[in-house]
Parts: structure tokens; sequence; C-alpha cells
């Protein structure tokens, strides 16, 4: 039988243009079809919330969770700073608005970030890379993801994602880029020379963020296959073309959101 091949679809340049993406992508199925076979899944897998360690959030998860089912997620991930927020009660209010949530946080290791799912409350401990290798280890289900690793700031990778990069199994594609600045670029180069899937987010602080960035995966709607498509399959990535004018004011607009 002829195997069809995913399609990555173009970048939308408007929000009508998303829209309609959204449109086609989220057809109704039946709903024996749509919990056994593979769909494409719109995946949002970098959000902050109340109860942040770092950031002053003022929405709490379940306003981030209707948000998002506001914008046709099918998978999210609250990942706030050192912080592991999930739990049942998130879990079931996500899973009766079509979206399957699933465990994350964004760790502070050695002062860099990195964001790791499908963890469980062990990863507190993570703060050293030889934690983080010995806590893969125990847990091969999890999922680790460099944040942002090469953009200018004293929590990205930078060089030490050359140090570490056999931990990583994911490079985010951060939505905060321009074509005249566009540290995205050297994250490209990386994931295709290391072989590490890329996968765009909105690192949300903000619910405005939402499509700014996410990525599409052809999966079936269930976690460990999800996570298994994100670490294999190349991610179809999403994102919003911004001018270098605009991203002077979406700074602005995180700092006063997080303020």
């Amino acid at each position: 039988m002829h195997k069809k091949k995913f399609k990555k679809p173009q970048t939308p340049s408007t929000k009508s243009q998303n829209k309609v993406l959204h449109k086609v992508l989220h057809k109704t199925q039946p709903k024996s079809q749509s919990q056994t076979q593979a769909r494409t899944l719109k995946c949002q897998l970098h959000l902050h919330v109340a109860g942040d360690q770092q950031d002053n959030i003022k929405y709490s998860a379940t306003q981030a969770i209707d948000k998002a089912h506001e914008c046709k997620v099918d998978v999210l991930s609250i990942t706030c700073h050192d912080t592991l927020i999930f739990n049942k009660k998130l879990q079931n209010y996500a899973l009766k608005k079509g979206i399957i949530l699933i465990p994350g946080i964004e760790k502070t290791i050695d002062s860099a970030h990195i964001l790791i799912y499908n963890c469980n409350k062990e990863v507190l401990q993570v703060d050293s890379f030889a934690k983080l290798k010995a806590y893969k280890k125990a847990h091969p289900e999890i999922l680790v993801m460099a944040a942002h690793p090469f953009h200018p700031s004293k929590h990205s990778l930078m060089f030490k994602f050359f140090i570490h990069k056999n931990l990583l199994d994911c490079i985010e594609f951060c939505h905060f880029y321009s074509f005249i600045c566009n540290p995205n670029l050297l994250s490209k180069l990386c994931s295709k020379i290391y072989k590490k899937p890329l996968v765009a987010t909105s690192d949300i602080h903000y619910l405005g963020a939402f499509d700014y960035a996410y990525c599409l995966i052809n999966s079936r709607p269930e976690k460990t296959a999800i996570l298994k498509s994100l670490k294999t399959q190349t991610a179809a990535n999403v994102t919003t073309k911004f001018s270098t004018l605009a991203l002077i004011k979406l700074l602005y607009k995180l700092n006063k959101a997080v303020a």
C-alpha cells in the first residue's frame, strides 16, 4: 500500500491564512479514527503560566488551556521555569477541551535553560548536566530540547550546546527572530549537522503569543506516539515573520507582561 507523505505546509504570513490552515487541519473525524489513526497535530510546547518561579505571569494554567483550545492546539505543555505545573486535574481539564497535556518544565541547568518533557517531580533535583544524563538514563521516556540555544541571553546554551548535544533530542526554533536578526539560523544548521529535529514554539509569556510559532507533526493523538514523533520526524514548523521593529515592540510587550 502506498504510504502518503506528510507534507510541510507553507508558512502563513497573515492571521487569515493561519485560520484557513487550521480549518483544513482540523476536519471532523469519527471518534474511533481520531483516537487510533495518525493525523496532523498542532503542538505548542513552550508555555509559562502563573506560578512560574522566574516570571510574573498574569494568567492561570486553565486560562492558558482555554486559549490553546481557542487556537485549535492539539498538544500542549506547560513549561514553567524550575517549576513542574502538572496534575491530573489539569490533564483532565485539557482533555475535555480535546488537548493532550504533556508534563514539562524549563529547567535551569548550569545557568542554561533546557526544556524537559514527560518528566516527573524528580526532575526538580536536576541542576547539572551530569544529573540530567543520569535522569535521562533512568527515564528514557523523557524528551529533552535545547531552549532558544543561540539567542543572546545568559540562559541560552551557546557553546555548551556542542558539549552536551548528545543529551538533546530536539532543538527549539524560537519565535523571536526577524530577517535581520535570526539566531535560529545557527539552530537550523546544528539541526542539519547533528540530525536533531527543529521544533517551533512561541515561548509564551502572554496569551496573545499563542500562534507566533508552533509545529505540526503526524502522529496518533497519544502521548507516547507524540513524543516518538517529535524525536524521530521532521516537524512542519509554522512561524510568523516579524520585522526588526516588530521584534522591538514584542520585547517591550514581553517585559510589560512579566513585570
